[in-house]
């Protein structure tokens, strides 16, 4: 998708406890063989779907991002019922390849009240140098997005949206190149960690 150069596991190497508390996707400059196609990256991707549905509440993520060039860090929510991007699709957070400043908090169903709100950084190292609570209030006809309890976007809805009746399943991930990670730093940007302190959800 995007042209992503990564290949997702599930193996040790690319996603892994770290003895600390802490969950990591780790994004792997490292050949990989699947099915006779050769990806020239790994990495991780966590879905809850079929596990874990969500509506309506408080969703929070306390993370580290990647740092290095070319990694695409994400923490989405996706719609159960219906085809991308009918069903809906809800950026918490989405970090681009190549400047590392800034982020973007995002709604989007393909209609006119999606938003798209880039967030800056002061700092371009704080965000993988530092944990931060990446936050969303969601209520019967709005959306609220935080950064570590600083309001950063808001996306107002109709009742014709599927953010008004939809289900909504968590996804993590690192991805590597393509058209929002861009060009990739073989010789110093690996490896590409996600940090993941802790995920809360809180019910409406």
């Amino acid at each position: 998708m995007n042209g992503e150069q990564q290949k997702y596991t599930a193996r040790p190497q690319n996603v892994f406890h770290d003895g600390q508390g802490h969950l990591v996707l780790r994004g792997l400059h490292d050949y990989w063989n699947s099915n006779g196609a050769v990806y020239p990256y790994t990495s991780a991707r966590l879905q809850s779907d079929g596990k874990f549905q969500f509506s309506f509440g408080r969703i929070e993520v306390r993370a580290k991002l990647p740092a290095g060039q070319g990694s695409f860090p994400a923490i989405l929510l996706m719609g159960t019922t219906g085809n991308w991007p009918q069903c809906g699709e809800i950026g918490m957070m989405e970090q681009w390849g190549q400047d590392k400043s800034w982020l973007y908090c995002s709604t989007y169903s393909g209609a006119s009240s999606d938003v798209k709100q880039q967030v800056p950084f002061p700092n371009a190292t704080t965000l993988s140098s530092d944990f931060h609570v990446y936050a969303l209030e969601w209520y019967s006809d709005h959306m609220v997005f935080f950064i570590d309890d600083a309001q950063v976007a808001r996306s107002n809805f109709a009742a014709s949206s599927p953010f008004f009746t939809g289900t909504y399943y968590l996804i993590l991930d690192v991805a590597i190149g393509g058209t929002m990670g861009g060009a990739i730093d073989d010789a110093g940007g690996f490896p590409m960690d996600m940090v993941l302190d802790y995920v809360r959800v809180y019910s409406q």
